[in-house]
Parts: C-alpha cells; structure tokens; sequence
C-alpha cells in the first residue's frame, strides 16, 4: 500500500497574531473588555419631531445591508407590501442573537432566520423600502422595561435565559455589546445598552385599524430584536441535580479517547445519558434534559404606538449603516523575507461573505505563462518550474482580487484573514498562514448559522456535480454547520446562552507534495484533503443563579471540553460521510495511539525539556508546543509518530486548564482534519481526480443552478437548468432529456408531486463517463383564490347569485358568505343562492386548505330589482375540450355590444376589443383540465359570460412568439423575439406577420426582427420553427390596431365630464375618472384650489391623444390663457378590468 510522508506545503500553517498570547487557540472565548454605550451629542430623530422629518430619496435606496434584491422584495409582495404584516413577520420570526454590529445584513438574517438587533433592523429596513415607505436607522441605548414581575431586570432576565444580573453583564461584555449597569441598593436593577432600531413613515391611521387611505403620515420607530412577549421555558430535568446523569460527563471527558469510537463525544454522552435515564427517571428521555425556549405569538395587527423599551439616548440618525457598525475581513496575500511584498490586500464587509463560495486560487502572471499552460493542457498538467503564478481571490466566482506580481509555481507565499469587529481593537482577531502557489483553498466565513442547508456529497457516483472549490467550500461550511448543532445541544443540555461575537472561519484544500530539484519547486502531488478550523470563538453563560463559583466554572469548562473534543472529532467525520474516505484528527489521532498502546505523554513546564526533544516532531510544531506550555497551556502528544491506514504522521492536544480553550492540532497547525487513505484508494476515483485537478475540465462536472437545494416551488412542474463543463454532453433530468445550449442544460415540464421532491441531473460525457447532481424541492400549492363573477361593482337582480371562482388548491375548502362551495378537480368553486339584500352588498370567499392556511377574496355588488342585460359572448378559440401543448394559450372571440366601453377579463386577464371581436395572449394554463371564463360587463351593468374547458400538456417542445407591443394605434412598429423549448437544434425560422398565410421571412436566425402596421384591426403574426429532424412547431400571437379617432372620442368625454364635474365643484364626482391611487393626490389638491377650479378648467379648449401603446395612452391638453395656445402633457391607463381611468394630467 502506497504511503506517503511527505512535506505538506499545500497546507495552511496557520497561526493565530494575538495581543493574548503567541501561543494559538484556535476554539476559545474572546473575553473583550467592557465598553460603555458611546456618548456624545444627542440628536432628535424624525419619530420624535427632529428636524429631519421630510422623506429624501435616500430614506427609499437601497443600501449595502439593506439590498432590494428579489428574495426581499418576494417576501415583501408576499406580505402585502404592508408594513404591520412586516413588522409582524420580522419579530415573530427572526430570532435575536446577541452579538454587536451588522455581521449579517437584510438577506443573510432572513435566510438565517436570526439576527441582532442591527441586523433585525437592517432587515425590517430592507423590507419597508422595497415596499415604498422611508426608513432609518436610530442609534442610541436602552433600558429593559419591567418584565413578568413588574421588574426591570426580569425582562432582561427572560430575554436572554440568564438568572444573574452578574452573568447578565458578563454575557453583554463577552458578546461586544456596550453596556452599563444601573444600580440601586448596591445591586443591579437594570442595564443600559446600545441598540439600533429604526424608524419609518406610515399613513399612521392605516395601521391603527382606521380607513386606509394615504393621509396622516408620520414617523415611528420600530424595533423586532427585543421581542415584546416573554419566552417560554422548559423547566424539567438539570442535568447537575442528578449527580447519576452528570457523571457521565465525565466518562466522556476522561474515557472518550480511550478508544476509536463510532459516535461522536455528543453521542457517546447521548447513549449514556439516555441508559441512566431508563434506570432513574423511567419514561424520562434525553430531550427532556434540553433547556428550550418558545416564543408565544404577540400578533396585534397594527402597529405599535411607542417602541418596548426606555430610550435613555440617542445619538445617531442613519440612512445606512456607517462603517464603524460593520464587521469586515481584510485578505492580505503577500511574501516575507528580505524583501517582503504585499501581492494583495483587500477588506470586505462580512455581510457579503458569510455563507458564500470564497476561494484563493492562481492564474497565469503573463500572456507568456498562459500559452505555456494551455500548450500543457491545463495548470493541473504544467510543470511547476515553467510558469509564474498570481493569487486570485474570488468571491461566488467572481474575482475580487488578485496579485500584483507573480511567484513561481510550487513557492510559497503568506495569507492573512483579519476580522474586524465594531468592538474595537479586543475585537480584531487575525490569522497568517503559508500557501504554496498553485493549489487551491476554500474560505468558509460563516456568521453565525450556515444556510441554506448544504446537502452531503453522495458517496455514490464520484461527487455532487460541483467543481473543486464547490466541493471543497460545501464541506468547509458543512463542517461548520455540523459543529454549531452540537455546541446548540451541548448548551440546552448544560444549561447554557451562547453568543458567536466574531464569524467563524474554516478552510479546505488539498494536502500537496512539492518536489524539488536543484532547490527549485519541480512538481506538485496531490495527496489528499484537509479541512481547517483555525478561528472559532463561542462564549457561554449559565442559565441558572446561583450556583457555586466552582459548578459555574466546572459547566464552562466541561462545555468547551466536550464540545472542542467533539468540533476535532467532526473534521474526520466530514471526509467518513460525505467522501466514504476515512480521516484524521487530533482527537482520534490520540485514540488511535492508545488503541496501539502508543504512550500519550503529558506536557507541562516540569518536563518539557526532557520530554520535547525525544518527540519525533516539526520544528514548528515543537516551537508551537514550547511557546504553549510557557504561557500555561498543557500540552498531550503521542510519544512517536502514528500509521494510521496511508497517513503517517503525528499530531498533539494543547488546552488552557483555566478555560478548556484548545487547539487540537495536526502537522502544519492545522486545527481540524484530513483524508488518510491514498487518493488510489477512495471508493470515488471520480472525486478524487476532480479534487486532484481543481483547474482541469478534464471530467465533466454536471450542477444545477435553477431550482436551488431546498426551495419550495409553487408550481405542479418546473424547468430545472443548470451547467455543465463538457459542451457535448447528454444530460437527462428525472427521465427527461434536456436541451443544450454551449456548457448549460434547460429541462422544462419536470413533474412535481405535493411534498418532498429528488431532482436529479445525469450528464453522460462524450467518453461514457456518467455523473449526477442531486437537489430536493418542495411542491406547495400556494393557497389563493378570487371570484371570477359576479365582478366588482356589478348590478345584480334578484335576491341571490351563484358565486363562481378560483382556488389555486382543489383540496382546499371555500365558502362563500358562509355558503359552502363545490370545489372541482381544477379548481373552479361555485356557491350556489349566495344571498343578497338590496342596495351594496359585500361578498366574501375564503378558502382554507388542508395545513389550515387561509386565503380570502372580497367583492362588492350592487343588488337592484331590475333586470340586468346581458351581453351576447361567445370564445371561438380554442375549442372545447381541445388538447393545448403548451402552458399558455391565446383566447379569441365575438362579442355584441351597444356600450363604448366594456370590460373583458379572460382568467382574470384584461382582453383587446376591436368591432366586435376580442382577443388574449397568453392566458396561463396549468396541466391537465382548465377552465377558460370570459366575463365581461359595461358602464350600465350589463353582464357577459363563456367558459370553454381544455386540457394542457405541458411537457411537450413548444416555440413561443412574444412582441414587445400587442396593442395600439397606426402606424405600430413592434418588435419579435422567439423563445425554444425543443429538443433539437433549429434549422430553419419562418415568420407570417399578418397571418394572412403568406411568410414574410425565412432564415436560420431570428434576430432584430421587426414589423410596422399601418391600418387598424386585429393581426395574427405567427412563427413556424422546423428542427434539424424536420419537426415543426409553431406559435400564434395577437395584434391589436386600435381605431383612434373611437378611442378619442371615449377618452374625450371623460375628460369632458370630469372637467364639467370640477367646474360644477363637484370634486369626487371628477374623482370617478381618475385610477385610485392617483385620487388622493388630486383630491388634495383640487381641494387646495376649490375657489379657482371653475376659472382654470374653463381654459382647456381641446383634447388629443398622441399615442397609445398597449395599456396607456398620452394624451394632450391645450389651455387658452389670456389667448395664447399652451399644450399639457397628460395619461390615461387601464386599470384593472380594462377600463381607461385618467392617471395624471
């Protein structure tokens, strides 16, 4: 069996730069300092009468920590845009981690779930804007208000899980939060502590339960990260009370590593537990050790009229977080020596980092370097001594630095990651280690939780479709994940509040052998993986007071000993489960010793003279050990190195006795693991030389990039996409074969079934080889549901009309004014004799479905005893019952209609109306059976209605025509784009532009294409595709020429009416013209100018459009002042049953 020996250079030699000590822990406590909540001028914010209480542009953008990305502002339009709902969801959702400054940002707190309060700000901020309404941030400090027992510290008590006022300030000072107690009596009564909240303008009476309207506007402040209900705790077993359960501790402390174990330590101490458990508490579980909190729900529905705690001060007002607020991490590459150089050095703020792909790789340093490279086949395959190399620092794969020199491949160069926290010089914590040009390493930073949650590399197949760095980075963060599980368990079972004041930094790359000849790097081997923890800062408090100063420290101390036993344990195990590869850590390097009755020697500074020297170590590691035991530290070691399967090497313990802070290390200082068996021997050859040549394409990696791992989707099918490096490949998702287009792959009409989902993706390279991705998605129908008849503000006769609608889910329930509705296999609902009482009536449907979530639909109507007219309609495409290949269809059909105006809806969708006929682009259908409906109604409540059913076939190839204008007035120049869901390549597009049969265009590409109509009517364009196998598909849209002199003249007379209404001073009477959220602005001012209306609305003698263009048309107002001519600009749009309504003048 081969074994290798060799000098590690790939490997990062890190060492912790500490005004503490030389000697690095890497798993410890920070232990700041105490810092006082920051004092200076005060300022009034505008929530409290401050002279900054108009809304600028700034109070709207978004900012670094608040971006208006897509996932915020889809959770934004998922509440509503409302801001009681967002407040409402922040604070019953976001849970509040205690640590100091922005770490997280908007988006890196909403997909943790967790945030403090400047994060829960940042969020809330973030939220607010992209929903239209200015916010801010306040910086200031606070007092607890009183909690459950009308004491002040009981709810600082309750907020943070800790008893002891003491503990309580220990907490805030080890977690970086400014703070000063506040005495009375010789004892803590309160705190003050620096906070950031925010403030926001709200149409207050909206969310105080009054009319909703735009009036009343004022600035609030808000705050979510101190919650304004109390915590719920468990109160069931202390583990220390039972002197049975709490001695298992110590048999896990004492005799873990006694022996190569198949638990972990947590485990190992779980089957303990649980065994003594059965004896004394019969019916007692592990779980009932656990300290849990819950949080009960405190749903108001508006929003609260003054923030939950007492503002002592405040001192800032912010649009944006300042930099003094921020966490950042500064990369410096660089080489010592003589003549040191600085390659790069860049800093970052934290927010942007956490949880993403960070990488440090290498790209040739001249044109020269890369033709050398290529003509190689590749970096992978490029003797060292031939080229010169950059460092590249890369972010997500994007470049975010890179080196101003170059080093010869195979040399080696420094890397330093400096964290820098807003809690001042204690609060910056740097690490420098040693990298050999060439390799590649994956930086995982992770503030606080890693998500979204990463899935295992399969053992089976070779890999998960990534490449190197995302291979490597996913276990740098699983590994990450993996420990901050244990260290939440270990603290429920011992009772303990955690906070993470600093990011956690862990690193992956490859173990690589340089070789030399004539002292000069020659080649790099590959040799293996290691993963490395070297910064992880936890600090614990106990939950409960009072206890002894001896079971407090003697708590910490089995917390951080357990916990960095089992964080040591983890780096092996990540490469056992996820690689099928056995590793090696320090812990189970010292199981393994006893195991081969190897001494595990003891070393303090009685014996380290004699006992050093006779160990069989590097010279830095004995440096390392000796600089440890001079500042204190114990130190264990095997006496002489270890074969464990291909790895041959040593390693060794060092703690601090006062605090259980260790460092179990292995060569190179690597706090963490690495692969010990042979490259030639793992059971996936495939990930080993995907990991042996991180810059090679020689294996083609498959991944899907659309849907994510984890989403959930609303949809019964979905199009997954996604890349992959050899362009000739064959790839098959769940059964379907996907098109290729150069390195990417689209599947579309992926079936779903309600429920947990497996997508798989198998690429089949040009050589045979054959690999996959595997990804999980969630089917969940989103519940929502509205009534398609009657519509809003119809007349009805009669005293009861059949409600019909939709509801997205067919098992969900609906009732209609507490009517009972048949729900059909599509969706459709109707309830039947909803009753209606004279005069307006509102109407009500709420569908429930089967998790209990509720979705509700309001209409008004108006009931009358006349009879209602009705509208001759009939839908003349598609047909009845016709089978549709695609998710979409267009809708045509007659229509009788004596009113100049009508409204057509089909689904929901507003039609184009031109004599008598009406036509709708793409109505969206869903597979299988759809119902098409098409209602229509005009200004005298006159009623139509159709409905034809159809059946989709979705996953069919299909061609779809889209036009980037379908409706408006000669001449119209509109411009084509086709968009291709089939299996083969193109061959041949043709395009029909009139549909009058005759092809205007034929070629084999479709680009600018572009066609002007010059007389009204509707026009049927239609594209016809034929692939390289002689299939043809083709696609039909419409194009609506509007009349525009009809248009004018309805538009006319409601300006005419409107201006008649004005000069009359009938203001809501000219208000029914206008679209409703352009009422309130001219009520207002048409209100301010009451006495002059008459005199200025005389003056407009003539009314024109200039254009129309699908749902808008610009019209012109010429006023005669004092007899000259001057021409306004005005609009008109649909609005949303297609009747033209005035938006501005």
């Amino acid at each position: 069996m081969k074994r290798w020996r060799r000098v590690i250079s790939g490997v990062l030699l890190f060492m912790l730069l500490s005004a503490e000590a030389w000697a690095w822990l890497p798993y410890r406590g920070l232990n700041l300092p105490q810092r006082e909540p920051k004092e200076g001028v005060s300022v009034i914010p505008a929530y409290k009468g401050g002279p900054a209480r108009g809304v600028t542009p700034e109070d709207t953008e978004e900012t670094a920590e608040a971006p208006q990305s897509y996932e915020i502002a889809v959770l934004a339009q998922s509440l509503n845009w409302s801001p009681v709902l967002i407040y409402e969801y922040v604070k019953h959702t976001i849970e509040t981690e205690w640590y100091w400054g922005c770490m997280k940002g908007a988006q890196e707190t909403l997909r943790q779930k967790s945030g403090n309060d400047c994060d829960q700000a940042s969020l809330l901020a973030a939220l607010l804007r992209v929903s239209g309404f200015p916010a801010r941030y306040v910086r200031g400090s606070m007092e607890f208000f009183a909690g459950g027992q009308s004491i002040d510290m009981d709810r600082a008590r309750n907020l943070l899980g800790i008893d002891d006022p003491a503990a309580i300030a220990d907490f805030f000072r080890r977690a970086g939060i400014p703070y000063r107690p506040i005495l009375a009596g010789g004892k803590i009564e309160n705190f003050e502590v620096e906070h950031i909240w925010i403030e926001t303008q709200v149409p207050w009476g909206n969310y105080r339960g009054t009319i909703i309207d735009d009036s009343d506007k004022s600035w609030i402040g808000l705050d979510t990260s101190i919650k304004t209900s109390d915590y719920q705790y468990s109160n069931l077993i202390d583990i220390y009370q039972e002197p049975a359960l709490s001695s298992q501790l110590a048999i896990v402390k004492d005799e873990y590593l006694n022996a190569v174990r198949a638990e972990t330590p947590l485990e190992y101490l779980r089957a303990l537990v649980e065994g003594k458990l059965s004896q004394s508490h019969p019916g007692r579980s592990y779980g009932d050790l656990m300290r849990t909190r819950t949080l009960p729900p405190d749903i108001l529905k508006i929003l609260p009229s003054s923030l939950q705690f007492t503002q002592r001060s405040i001192t800032h007002e912010y649009r944006e977080i300042p930099d003094e607020l921020k966490h950042k991490v500064r990369f410096v590459a660089g080489t010592s020596g003589p003549l040191p150089t600085i390659l790069f050095d860049i800093t970052l703020d934290t927010l942007d980092l956490s949880n993403q792909m960070i990488s440090l790789s290498y790209e040739a340093e001249t044109v020269e370097d890369q033709a050398i490279i290529d003509a190689n086949g590749g970096l992978d395959n490029t003797p060292a001594y031939s080229v010169r190399l950059r460092p590249v620092l890369s972010l997500n794969d994007g470049m975010v630095a890179a080196g101003s020199d170059g080093l010869a491949m195979g040399t080696r160069h420094d890397l330093s990651i400096e964290l820098i926290s807003p809690s001042g010089p204690a609060g910056v914590e740097k690490i420098t280690g040693s990298l050999t040009a060439g390799t590649l390493v994956a930086i995982g930073i992770a503030a606080g939780r890693v998500t979204p949650s990463v899935p295992p590399i399969p053992q089976e197949g070779g890999n998960d479709g990534a490449d190197a760095g995302t291979i490597l980075s996913k276990e740098a963060y699983r590994y990450i994940d993996r420990w901050n599980h244990a260290e939440e368990e270990l603290a429920a079972l011992l009772q303990f509040s955690l906070s993470r004041p600093i990011p956690t930094v862990v690193l992956a790359g490859g173990v690589t052998d340089v070789t030399y000849q004539h002292g000069m790097p020659y080649s790099l081997g590959w040799k293996g993986v290691y993963l490395d923890a070297p910064l992880r800062v936890i600090e614990a408090t106990p939950f409960h007071s009072p206890v002894t100063q001896g079971e407090e420290a003697d708590r910490k101390k089995t917390f951080m000993q357990i916990s960095g036993m089992q964080g040591s344990i983890l780096a092996n195990r990540v490469f056992e489960d996820d690689f099928g590869v056995e590793g090696i850590s320090a812990a189970k390097l010292m199981a393994v010793a006893r195991g081969m009755q190897v001494p595990v020697l003891s070393i303090d500074k009685t014996n380290i003279s004699a006992v050093l020297p006779s160990l069989n170590l590097w010279p830095d590691m004995k440096m390392d050990i000796t600089d440890a035991v001079n500042q204190g530290l114990g130190v264990t070691a095997p006496q002489s190195e270890i074969t464990y399967l291909d790895w041959k090497w040593t390693g060794y313990i060092k703690k601090d006795p006062a605090t259980e802070g260790s460092g179990y290390m292995l060569p190179g200082e690597i706090a963490g693991g690495m692969t010990a068996v042979s490259p030639d021997n793992w059971p996936s050859q495939y990930l080993a030389k995907v990991l042996a040549k991180p810059y090679s394409s020689e294996y083609t990696l498959v991944a899907i990039t659309y849907p994510a791992h984890n989403a959930v989707l609303a949809a019964a099918r979905t199009t997954v996409t996604g890349k992959v490096l050899d362009p000739d490949a064959q790839v098959n998702v769940n059964g379907v074969q996907a098109m290729m287009f150069d390195n990417t792959f689209t599947a579309a009409g992926i079936p779903l079934v309600r429920g947990l989902n497996t997508i798989t993706a198998t690429a089949t390279t040009s050589k045979g080889n054959i690999i996959s991705q595997s990804i999980q998605v969630k089917y969940k129908v989103p519940l929502k549901t509205y009534i398609s008849f009657p519509f809003y503000g119809l007349a009805v006769s009669g005293p009861s009309v059949d409600v019909e609608g939709m509801v997205s889910d067919n098992l969900a329930t609906v009732e209609v004014n507490g009517i009972k509705a048949a729900v059909s296999a599509d969706g459709r609902f109707i309830a039947r004799g909803v009753a209606l009482a004279v005069g307006s009536n509102l109407i009500t449907a709420t569908a429930v479905n089967q998790e209990g979530e509720a979705d509700t639909f309001s209409i008004s109507v108006e009931c009358s005893t006349q009879q209602t007219r009705t509208i001759p309609i009939t839908i003349t495409s598609p047909q009845n019952n016709a089978v549709i290949s695609r998710t979409s269809v267009m809708v045509t059909g007659t229509i009788t209609i004596d009113d100049p105006e009508v409204s057509i809806k089909v689904n929901g969708v507003p039609a184009e109306i031109y004599n008598g006929q009406f036509t709708a682009n793409r109505v969206s259908l869903d597979e299988g059976e759809n119902s098409i409906i098409v209602n229509a109604t005009d200004s005298s409540g006159a009623i139509g209605r159709a409905e034809v059913m159809v059946r989709a076939d979705t996953t069919l190839p299909y061609v779809t025509l889209t036009a980037n204008i379908t409706s408006g007035i000669p001449d119209l120049t509109t411009y084509f784009a086709a968009g291709t869901a089939i299996p083969n390549p193109v061959a041949m597009y043709q395009i029909d532009y009139n549909g009058d049969g005759v092809i205007d265009y034929t070629g084999t590409t479709f680009e600018d294409m572009q066609y002007t109509y010059t007389t009204g009517g509707i026009y049927f364009p239609t594209i016809t595709v034929t692939d390289d196998q002689g299939n043809v598909y083709t696609d039909t849209i419409a194009i609506t020429l509007l009349n525009k002199d009809k248009i004018n003249a309805l538009l006319k007379g409601k300006w005419e009416k409107m201006k008649g209404a004005l000069i009359q001073g009938d203001i809501e009477g000219a208000l029914v013209y206008f679209m409703e959220r352009s009422k309130e602005r001219y009520r207002s001012l048409f209100a301010a100018l009451k006495d002059q209306l008459p005199m200025i609305f005389g003056t407009f003698v003539e009314f024109n459009i200039t254009d129309i263009y699908e749902v808008i048309a610009e019209i012109e107002i010429v006023a005669n002042e004092d007899g000259k001519l001057y021409s306004y600009p005005g609009v008109f749009i649909k609005d949303g049953n297609g009747i033209w309504k005035l938006k501005n003048y």
